[in-house]
């Protein structure tokens, strides 16, 4: 009994992530492997990847089905899901090393992988690839990258994947390279230092079980981008060394709870993403990022916008989905350059007056939450394009709506709406119109049946509940 359960088990597994293993197939790197909890959780998963697909493939499409879909496929990851088994491959178009004995033209090889080979550095017969541009190292045991690789001066890229070496990768001098890639190590077998790849601009350290933050990237003058997404680090030490080069960084998916006050240690920082951890707080000092433009929180414990979020003044767009957020304050006038607002899956009670004070604001998500009424003021943002506002409690649309003339995309969905304005179908530009799963009076049914036909005629994608057809 115990092997059929087992079998099922891991039959289930590959269904819904299909194209995972179809990307193995193109070559495609890495491939992971979900471990699930238990059976069950796996079949729940691929029902739900089946009827979102569903969902998504409807004309016209319904994102307030797809929203449901991916809240509940959301909360089944997290709950289901053990850990992912990653598995490296070598990059399919790349130029294997061991057939380069069968070509010719060494020189017109210009990407190039090697795999499952002990190195103690990289092999000689690479430098005669005179214009190689990428240079793939992938479940081998290397232990340096040796300074004569910097003859090929057009080498730009290289990725060293599931590298078993037990101890730090030694970087020897390179003024030529720009891109490093280094994935799926474990913590010990990363290099302690960089600094001899002088060139260096873009540093990818995901998945490599790093616990602290890697200071010693501040001598890289170059070093504008800095990912270290998929680890297990913490903050909890502070950042010691200033990192003024650095304009984005990505901290997704680690162990953060709190934003320590040396986040200005980054002061020139445009693009800062802390999703998918657990935090709580973060520190004022985070208002020294003067430069920040991107601030993404997608998926933390927030019960309120930190002070100090507030007074960056130069966000283009700020995404604080899936928090526990009850208020918004009126602080948010100082946000005056912001383009796009996503406050979605919280528990906020109400949008505050002060979001007319945003004058550049084209799109404002804020589905999902405890809104009861629409802010007049909201008619203030004329460049307002997208507004959803679904699945939230309110009952009534203030006339000034009727004023944001260059509305694409708006969504009233699951509130508890009676009546609504002729003029809500008349905006010029209104390409998606969700009013599905509202109480509807007997008057307001009448109107959208009459207005429907002259939308159906612009192409307009119009969502309504059965009731509410003509």
């Amino acid at each position: 009994m115990r092997r059929s359960v087992l079998l099922l088990f891991i039959v289930v597994i590959t269904t819904p992530f299909s194209t995972v293993i179809a990307q193995v197939a193109q070559g495609y790197r890495p491939s992971e492997i979900p471990v699930f909890r238990s059976p069950q959780d796996s079949v729940r998963l691929a029902e739900i990847d089946a009827a979102l697909t569903d969902c998504q493939d409807r004309q016209p499409p319904d994102p307030t089905c797809m929203d449901t879909l991916r809240s509940k496929r959301r909360k089944i990851v997290e709950e289901g899901i053990i850990r992912y088994i990653r598995i490296y491959y070598p990059t399919q178009n790349y130029v294997p090393f061991d057939s380069l004995r069968f070509k010719k033209d060494w020189s017109a090889v210009q990407q190039l992988s090697i795999s499952n080979r002990k190195l103690r550095g990289i092999p000689a017969d690479v430098l005669k690839c005179t214009n190689l541009r990428t240079l793939e190292i992938v479940n081998c045991r290397l232990r340096r990258i040796q300074k004569k690789l910097g003859r090929l001066d057009s080498l730009k890229t290289i990725v060293v994947l599931d590298n078993k070496s037990s101890k730090p990768l030694i970087l020897k001098k390179n003024k030529h390279v720009r891109e490093l890639e280094i994935h799926g190590n474990n913590a010990g077998s990363v290099p302690n230092d960089y600094s001899a790849f002088t060139a260096l601009w873009r540093l990818d350290l995901q998945h490599n079980d790093l616990t602290t933050f890697p200071e010693n990237v501040y001598r890289n003058k170059n070093l504008i981008e800095l990912d270290l997404q998929h680890n297990r680090i913490t903050l909890r030490e502070g950042i010691k060394m200033p990192h003024p080069h650095l304009r984005r960084l990505s901290l997704q998916y680690n162990n953060i709870t709190d934003v320590p006050s040396s986040i200005k240690q980054f002061g020139n920082l445009e693009r800062l993403s802390l999703n998918y951890n657990k935090i709580t707080g973060i520190a004022p000092e985070i208002s020294t990022l003067k430069k920040l433009q991107f601030l993404s929180l997608y998926n933390n414990q927030l019960t309120s916008i930190p002070w100090g979020i507030y007074e960056l003044r130069e966000l283009i767009a700020i995404d604080l989905y899936y928090n526990r957020i009850e208020k918004i304050e009126d602080r948010v006038a100082n946000w005056s350059k912001l383009e796009v607002l996503y406050v979605s899956n919280n528990n906020l009670l109400s949008l505050p007056d002060a979001i007319a004070q945003l004058p550049l604001l084209e799109e404002l998500y804020a589905y999902n939450n405890r809104i009861t009424a629409i802010p007049d003021t909201l008619g203030s943002l004329v460049r307002l394009k997208v507004l959803r506002l679904n699945q939230n409690y309110i009952k009534a649309i203030p006339a000034s709506i009727l004023r944001l003339r260059n509305m694409e995309e708006l969504d009233l969905s699951h509130n508890y709406i009676s009546e609504l304005n002729p003029g809500i179908f008349d905006f010029p530009n209104i390409r998606i119109l969700a009013l599905m799963g509202n109480p509807w009076s007997e008057n307001t049914q009448k109107i959208i049946a009459s207005k429907i036909p002259a939308l159906k005629k612009r192409e307009v994608h119009v969502l309504i509940s059965e009731g509410d057809r003509p």
